[in-house]
């Protein structure tokens, strides 16, 4: 058994001692509040960063632990800061206003929350410095560093790792299926079955598991005190059950979908998916337990018998440049939301959508439903799909969608749903990085994005545009650098601001169709309310209409 549990508890304070809660613990608890305000969004809109409500409740429960035993092993005892420190811990305040102004400005902006949580953990650390010196650095490194767990990955690492786990996963039930006398075929991220095709989606690609079992082998490997190789093996452990129990829901699903047809795939798809993820940290938290030494363990039950209370009581409420810190940090959170309430008041928002389908009489553009699952996902406010027809292409068809959100402050996680993410999450490939293509409609010239992108079946050329409250996200081919990023800025610090969608792809084999025809067919499908047609008729649209079953909000 550990020294920690024959040690005595921390002596409690005299009665002299200041009380109160303390300036720096109180200026910790603000850091890490706008921590979690950054991360909030992500937790809350993206499922598989929804595990990340729990990220902060560890950490503390972590920290606290940690800092029980320390004090069981000896006192911590208060040291003045010096002038790095201090220095330091005023950088960290002074960076509050651009990173809060930068979150607000572009809140889908991944870069921004690292950057917020890595102020989060120096402030932390800094102050530790100052608490208790460089044990005390050394109690509350983890707790600081493991709320990185759920920070939301950049876009392109997890693009990257959700499309090889979708390929993988699909060739792997693939081959399983063929154990069981089923004849499946891969194509790409898709599964061929008797009955139809079986698409790997970003859902069934085991991107969720990985993310969230990490944080679990983290958690789990903390809690019991494990030796750092002893983690090391846990984390190994977990990320291979986690893509095993991926594997083991995407063929049940191919299974009972071979066996009972496609439309048994909605009535189980997500009930097997609840059960996959509850299995996941009952089994880290078995293998956990199965690991773990005596010592450790005896170690942990230990802890808990100290008394954290009267160690805190005994810290002077306030430190040299601890109060300072608090009030630059807290003065200069505010400006950025006054700058936002002011543009609530004063901007002009765009309240219908600017781009409708022509669907008018011999347009050879024809509405199309919306499927269930994109509607229900992107939540327009009204939008709809077109199909049209036309020789000229090399398949004879194109589609266009357009979508529109009416003004909210939430719209920006719209724009999560960029070509680049959600085509290669469908099993796309990129073809090289997009370029801009300056459309006219209705003698008003816009600049949409042309991507290529391909599969083992197609390819196709997708133009896409976007705009925010009537701003184009997209064109800003003059300028360049600084210039660029403060224009980025500007457009999208404009608080509750409609945003809108447009797309036209065009599908082709081995010979690409001209440029100049795919902005000629995408300028074909829509209709700028704000010009008006070259032959002088007035502008007529049908707005397509979603599914009864997923009307818009």
């Amino acid at each position: 058994m550990s020294s920690a549990a024959t040690t005595t508890v921390a002596p409690q304070p005299s009665a002299a001692a200041p009380v109160g809660f303390p300036v720096p613990l109180l200026a910790i608890v603000a850091i890490w509040s706008w921590a979690i305000l950054a991360c909030f969004g992500f937790w809350r809109d993206l499922d598989q960063y929804s595990y990340g409500w729990f990220v902060p409740l560890l950490a503390g429960f972590f920290a606290w632990r940690r800092l029980t035993e320390a004090l069981a092993n000896g006192s911590l005892a208060p040291v003045v800061p010096g002038w790095s420190a201090r220095a330091g811990m005023l950088g960290c305040a002074l960076l509050v206003f651009p990173l809060e102004y930068l979150r607000l400005a572009l809140p889908a902006s991944r870069p921004v929350v690292w950057l917020i949580l890595f102020v989060a953990i120096a402030f932390t650390l800094l102050s530790a410095r100052a608490l208790g010196g460089a044990r005390l650095v050394k109690v509350l490194l983890f707790p600081a560093i493991f709320f990185l767990a759920g920070a939301p990955w950049f876009s392109a690492v997890e693009s990257g790792v959700t499309m090889g786990l979708m390929q993988v996963v699909a060739s792997l039930t693939a081959e399983l299926l063929h154990w069981f006398g089923i004849e499946a075929q891969q194509r790409g991220t898709t599964i061929a079955l008797r009955v139809g095709l079986l698409g790997i989606e970003e859902a069934c690609s085991g991107i969720r598991s990985l993310q969230s079992g990490l944080t679990y082998g983290l958690a789990v490997g903390e809690f019991f005190f494990l030796t750092r190789g002893l983690r090391v093996v846990l984390i190994v452990t977990t990320v291979c059950i986690g893509f095993l129990l991926n594997l083991l829901r995407t063929f049940i699903l191919s299974y009972e979908v071979e066996q009972h047809g496609m439309e048994v795939l909605h009535k189980i798809h997500d009930q097997v998916g609840v059960v996959m993820s509850l299995v996941l940290p009952v089994a880290v938290w078995a293998v956990g337990r199965l690991i773990v030494t005596p010592g450790s363990l005896a170690r942990h039950n230990a802890v808990f018998k100290v008394d954290m209370k009267g160690w805190v009581r005994t810290l002077p409420k306030s430190i040299p440049v601890f109060k300072q810190a608090l009030v630059i940090g807290m003065l200069l959170f505010l400006p950025g939301h006054l700058y936002l309430i002011r543009q609530d008041f004063t901007s002009v928002r765009q309240t219908e959508p600017y781009f409708k389908p022509a669907l008018d009489a011999g347009s050879g553009n024809e509405s199309r439903p919306v499927p269930d699952q994109v509607w229900s996902t992107l939540a327009p406010s009204s939008g709809g799909y077109i199909q049209r027809v036309d020789p000229r292409l090399p398949k004879g068809v194109a589609s266009g969608y357009s979508f529109f959100w009416e003004p909210r402050r939430d719209n920006y996680n719209i724009l999560w749903h960029h070509p680049e993410r959600c085509m290669t999450g469908a099993g796309w490939v990129a073809q090289g990085p997009s370029e801009d293509v300056p459309i006219a409609i209705n003698g008003v010239t816009n600049t949409w994005l042309a991507f290529r992108f391909k599969n083992p079946q197609a390819r196709v050329i997708q133009l896409w545009g976007a705009w925010r409250n009537g701003q184009p996200v997209v064109g800003n081919q003059a300028l360049s650098g600084w210039r660029a990023f403060a224009s980025k800025l500007s457009l999208f610090s404009k608080g509750l601001s409609a945003t809108e969608i447009v797309s036209c792809v065009i599908p082709y084999e081995d010979v690409e169709p001209p440029m100049e025809l795919a902005r000629e067919v995408a300028a074909s499908i829509f209709r700028d309310r704000r010009g008006t047609v070259s032959t002088g008729t007035p502008w007529v649209s049908k707005e397509p209409v979603a599914p009864d079953s997923k009307p818009a909000p």
